[in-house]
């Protein structure tokens, strides 16, 4: 389409004295270009969205489900079930609502460690898998069950104790002594062989108030259904089964597996995890490239409806510090094990809390979860090579996402950092060989000479483009402070409500991102039309070729900083600019050689506009929008664990602007007056977000404030101490614990904001916490003392004299803390007594072990594990005694250098709030149907401590 004609006439100027010429168009002429700019950024606006809704609407449809035949065996239901003997079913697939039953039971209410709850749960997956193996049977399938751990350990977390990488000492250590409570299965593959299997491992224990729907109970359920699944539809390699018992206190379940002789036939390992409610699993971590490449690849005919998920972006988190919790991976990969971390993350609001309950976990978390992990245990077993081959590195080097959960991409590092370094070059050559060439097809010699109407010249002033860098690099980092600002703005305003409106507060990013990009764009066309002598870059269309050009300084840094990163720290979460930087090339490609001929018409300029705009976004804004789900999903409420509210806003902001620096040269198209009025509705709609965001409440019943409970009853003094931390205001429990417990003094106040939990209420005096064990008839923890050390005494000493043994009752306790204040020779639990056939005698004899199933692995750099046979001298300051028996007895032994033992501090702790700890009920009774939830501190033993002081002379 040609441009207007100007149609004239000539009236007579009474002021000038002459007839002078009338445009009669000039109002059409501008409301042409409104129009013509409304539809610039019309088109702009609609093809963002396009993209957004596809991110969004491909995501939603993973965690969609049909039933095979769209026939359920079992219709989902919300409400647990009570029912203690698992159903019998010879289904020969993988079905979700069967998994979700199982799930009905093992999620029906907290199950931490030792608890009665817990127990049960361990019967009942005994007898689910019992019932899988008269399946297996029929089928003539080899299955073995160990319905009850053997194995005993003690072991320490050498992370956590000072000094000890230079001085190998252990006496201000925490050793942990813990009885096996696995529960484990393993079937035989078709070629035979123990040798060389495949570990799937989730915990069977929940957090202290949490029924652990999703943390772990939906992978527990889904792995008795893969157990199923493969007893009618063969593997080659063997698949062992450990549901494993103290992952919440300790990653105790994984560290007795290692301790179990199964685990020196486990050639590789998948840990599934959960660490919200529902929503997608995601590989978290991947130990190499060759564990990632099995998970990557679809097995035809094993699973449906595969959809992957997996980003290295959680990996680098773990690396750079940025997610504190842990899971059972550390300790397989740590031991030599290589394997992949698979949890879900999505809501992380009720994490370790009692809203993590079947109420909250979809059907479609079930099946999304099942098939990634079937789909993944086949490719690894038939690959024989592989599995023949030697264990791999465990150092997780490697780039891995998924794509819209449809498939996915990855390589190693070093292919990562040959794809940076080819770009980068790609970059510097290009540019240098297009200045040449469109500078050669300059018509004259003098960049003066070029005129706002020269729009078909390929050649641009170098000092334009140095320009455009400029403005561009300065439009990138004032995004960045925007974020910057909003993060310190909201952190100090309104703290958690990145926590209760993520996509809000990602909202508000991106239009104060939008509202910097667009002034530092305004002010660079306006800075460009007061040079002199520059008519040619007064140009919108030509201001838009430079930004074009400019993307590629931009993405080139990007990358740099990508490959950097890459080599120094061995993170690959900047792989998404490798997308930017492919692709801003080829726009700078086409806006060099393709644009310059399109300018002559209207129609032929905009599809030319249309399709750079393609080319440049479509595909990187995929990847990067797919991304940013991820991240924010992933990281925006762990706030309320102690994550930094700055952090996770800056890479909020770091996301935002990537996704929309790229719409520089589409914003500058339409000129500079129309961009200004653009950026009025951007303020007013970016007002409206910040607004909403200082005053709206943070906590909703979907992302609740949490409310944590812990107690102790203080044997000496019979004082009894509550203490109610919360994220929020909690006057409503106040006011009931008041009227509840009227005789304690009281204290409620805000604490500051250095940590999330910012109000804390205490109440000291009488609880009801020894009236509890009293009506229940619960004998409160004991301790007798013996000096007498026998001749045949089996555990390290360096003099009996000095020494002492301890015997320890705590019954429905299942974990005890010993503290003492004084470096000891020995300090340690004795392993036989916690074995012998006499579990009922409270005896101070040390009977023989009876049980020889425990072995020991070498130690690793981050576990050191022995019996008390071999305890190292000076170890430890600290003993933390777990036992799986209801009656929970313990030997300690104690042996000072003979200065005496000084104060020593027995504290054991209670997971069972029902029977003992009253004003858990009253808590619970008043937040029920408010934006509150009861949740818990990470990795306590009990909710309930009862402490004494221990005298021995």
């Amino acid at each position: 389409m040609p441009e207007p004609v100007h149609y004239t006439s000539k009236e007579y100027d009474h002021g000038a004295g002459a007839y002078v010429v009338i445009h009669d168009n000039r109002h059409e002429i501008q409301s042409s270009k409104t129009i013509s700019a409304i539809l610039y950024y019309l088109v702009l606006i609609l093809v963002y969205a396009a993209l957004l809704a596809l991110v969004i609407v491909m995501r939603l449809s993973d965690n969609n489900y049909s039933p095979p035949g769209g026939n359920y065996i079992f219709q989902p239901s919300k409400t647990p079930s009570s029912d203690s003997v698992p159903f019998d079913i010879s289904t020969t697939e993988f079905r979700a609502d069967v998994a979700h039953e199982y799930l009905r039971y093992l999620a029906r209410t907290p199950h931490a460690f030792g608890s009665e709850a817990n127990i049960e749960n361990v019967k009942y997956l005994s007898a689910a898998l019992n019932n899988l193996k008269k399946l297996a049977d029929q089928n003539g399938v080899k299955m073995e069950i160990i319905e009850s751990d053997p194995t005993i350990v003690t072991s320490v977390d050498t992370r956590k104790v000072k000094d000890y990488s230079t001085t190998k000492k252990l006496n201000n250590a925490t050793s942990s002594y813990v009885e096996g409570g696995n529960v484990l299965a393993r079937i035989i593959g078709l070629n035979g062989s123990e040798d060389n299997s495949i570990l799937l491992s989730s915990h069977l224990d929940s957090q202290l108030v949490s029924p652990g729907a999703t943390d772990d109970g939906i992978n527990g359920a889904v792995m008795l259904e893969i157990v199923r699944h493969i007893i009618f539809n063969r593997l080659k390699s063997t698949v062992v089964f450990n549901f494993n018992n103290g992952e919440e206190i300790g990653l105790y379940g994984a560290l007795g597996f290692m301790h179990h002789p199964w685990s020196e036939t486990v050639k590789a390992f998948i840990n599934i995890e959960g660490a919200g409610a529902g929503g997608r699993a995601l590989v978290f971590r991947a130990s190499n490239s060759d564990v990632i490449n099995r998970y990557s690849k679809r097995t035809k005919g094993f699973v449906t409806k595969w959809r992957p998920h997996a980003n290295v972006f959680a990996n680098d988190a773990f690396k750079l510090g940025l997610i504190s919790s842990d899971t059972d991976y550390t300790v397989y990969a740590s031991y030599g094990i290589p394997g992949l971390d698979i949890a879900f993350y999505e809501r992380r609001s009720v994490y370790h809390t009692e809203s993590d309950s079947i109420e909250n976990v979809p059907i479609g978390s079930v099946h999304q979860v099942g098939t990634v992990v079937l789909n993944a245990i086949k490719a690894m077993s038939d690959d024989e090579k592989y599995m023949a081959s030697p264990r791999g590195k465990t150092d997780g080097i490697a780039i891995y996402y998924d794509v819209l959960g449809r498939f996915m991409v990855n390589h190693s590092f070093r292919i990562m950092e040959v794809i940076y370094i080819v770009l980068l070059v790609i970059i510097i050559i290009g540019t240098i060989v297009t200045r040449i060439y469109s500078r050669r097809s300059l018509s004259t010699e003098k960049d003066s000479t070029l005129t706002g109407t020269d729009v078909r010249s390929m050649y641009i002033p170098s000092m334009a483009i140095v320009r455009g860098c400029i403005f561009t690099s300065i439009a990138a980092i004032v995004s960045l402070v925007f974020s910057l600002c909003i993060g310190l703005l909201l952190g100090k305003v309104n703290f958690f409500v990145i926590y209760g409106y993520m996509f809000v507060v990602l909202a508000t990013h991106a239009f104060g991102n939008l509202i910097g990009i667009g002034l530092v764009l305004y002010l660079w066309m306006f800075l460009e039309g007061k040079i002199k002598g520059n008519s040619f870059l007064h140009n919108r269309f030509i201001i838009s070729r430079v930004a074009t050009y400019s993307q590629l300084f931009i993405w080139w840094i990007a990358m740099l900083g990508g490959l950097l990163l890459a080599i120094i720290k061995g993170a690959g979460v900047l792989y998404y600019t490798s997308y930017f930087g492919i692709f801003s090339i080829l726009a700078a490609t086409w806006a060099c050689f393709i644009e310059p001929a399109a300018t002559k018409f209207r129609v032929t300029r905009f599809i030319s506009w249309f399709f750079k705009l393609i080319i440049a976004i479509a595909i990187p804004l995929i990847i990067c929008f797919d991304l940013a789900g991820t991240l924010v999903h992933g990281m925006a409420q762990t706030v309320i664990d102690g994550t930094g509210a700055v952090t996770v806003h800056l890479m909020f902001g770091i996301f935002t602007t990537a996704s929309l620096i790229v719409s520089m040269p589409f914003l500058a198209t339409p000129g500079k007056k129309h961009l200004g009025r653009l950026l009025l509705v951007f303020l007013l709609v970016f007002i409206g977000l910040i607004l909403s965001c200082c005053f709206i409440k943070p906590f909703t019943k979907y992302s609740p404030s949490h409310v944590y409970f812990s107690g102790d009853l203080n044997l000496d003094s019979k004082v009894e101490n509550t203490t109610i931390l919360a994220n929020n205001k909690f006057a409503n429990i106040v006011d009931a614990m008041n009227k509840k417990f009227p005789q304690n003094s009281r204290s409620y106040e805000s604490v500051g904001n250095a940590e999330p939990e910012r109000y804390r209420g205490e109440w000291i005096g009488d609880s009801n916490f020894a009236k509890s064990f009293n009506d229940s008839n619960t004998a409160l923890p004991s301790y007798k003392i013996s000096k007498d050390i026998p001749d045949n005494f089996p555990g390290a000493t360096l003099n009996k004299n000095n020494g002492v043994l301890v015997t320890i009752s705590a019954p429905h306790s299942y974990g005890c803390m010993l503290t003492t204040d004084d470096t000891h020779a020995y300090s340690y639990v004795l392993h036989q007594y916690g074995i012998s056939d006499a579990e009922s005698n409270y005896t101070i004899t040390a009977t023989p072990s009876n049980v020889t199933d425990t072995i020991y692995p070498s130690d690793t750099t981050k576990f050191i594990s022995f019996d008390h046979r071999d305890v190292p001298e000076g170890c430890c300051q600290n003993i933390n005694m777990l036992t799986r028996r209801t009656n929970s007895e313990w030997i300690v032994y104690l042996e000072h250098y003979g200065d005496g033992f000084g104060d020593i501090e027995l504290k054991c702790y209670y997971s069972e709030f029902g029977p003992f700890m009253p004003p858990v009920g009253v808590i619970n009774s008043t937040i029920v149907g408010t934006s509150q939830t009861m949740g818990d501190m990470h990795g306590g033993l009990g909710l309930l401590s009862l402490t004494q002081k221990m005298s021995i002379n």
